[in-house]
């Protein structure tokens, strides 16, 4: 097995594992400690399905519910599909394509969500010739240039992340009634720490409505010094 860092910064390659096979602990191991090192890992050449993604992604402890499907019509799956064919080959809806766009705002996923997931997994079984790409950027890094005394501004500050303020951004029917009901906003400090590295990180993206206690014309130009979406 082999590491091969895809940027000075974050974001490695690897190569000489078979995630479509149970792992044993030594190479999960590396796996794991690969994410909180790098935070980015790319896994190419991979033969996976369904059950082989899930089989892999219970290893780092339990599943979270795919939010669509589950705040919309309370069905639980674990994937989501992110492209503009459903499962019989049919192109959605322009709602639900529109609704998508709002995928390609900066965010954190799950950052609405109390506890927010500790990883998300990307699988591509299709690809477009041309753009589609999936974009990343690192939180670490960007709290590391930050100065010494914006440091200390935001250790402190807790952000109010708000699913709906964010989809609603591309508009109004981006999100559906049931979500409107169900999803409400959390509490999140503004900086958080990897508990394994000790590194500091801005938790930031589209999904921040606001700064807890500060005006919101001050808020909003701090949210868009770090995420300009």
């Amino acid at each position: 097995m082999n590491i091969d860092p895809i940027h000075p910064e974050f974001g490695a390659r690897f190569s000489g594992v078979d995630l479509s096979q149970s792992l044993d602990e030594s190479t999960f191991a590396q796996i794991n400690e690969a994410i909180n090192r790098y935070s980015i890992l790319l896994f190419e050449d991979q033969q996976m399905n369904d059950t082989a993604h899930l089989e892999f992604t219970r290893r780092f402890g339990q599943l979270e519910e795919e939010h669509v499907s589950y705040y919309s019509r309370g069905e639980v799956t674990y994937i989501g599909r992110v492209g503009n064919i459903d499962d019989d080959g049919n192109k959605v809806s322009v709602r639900q394509i529109k609704a998508s766009t709002g995928n390609e705002m900066w965010h954190s996923d799950s950052s609405f969500r109390e506890i927010p997931a500790m990883y998300s997994m990307l699988c591509a079984y299709q690809v477009p010739d041309e753009a589609g790409e999936t974009e990343f950027a690192s939180a670490r890094a960007a709290y590391q240039r930050l100065d010494q005394a914006t440091q200390q501004q935001v250790e402190d500050l807790v952000g109010i992340h708000d699913y709906i303020y964010s989809r609603t951004k591309v508009g109004e029917d981006a999100v559906t009634r049931n979500q409107r009901t169900y999803m409400h906003p959390v509490r999140q400090r503004l900086v958080r720490q990897n508990p394994l590295t000790g590194e500091r990180n801005v938790f930031v993206g589209s999904h921040v409505k606001e700064i807890e206690g500060m005006p919101d014309a001050e808020a909003r130009a701090l949210i868009a010094k770090y995420c300009p979406h």
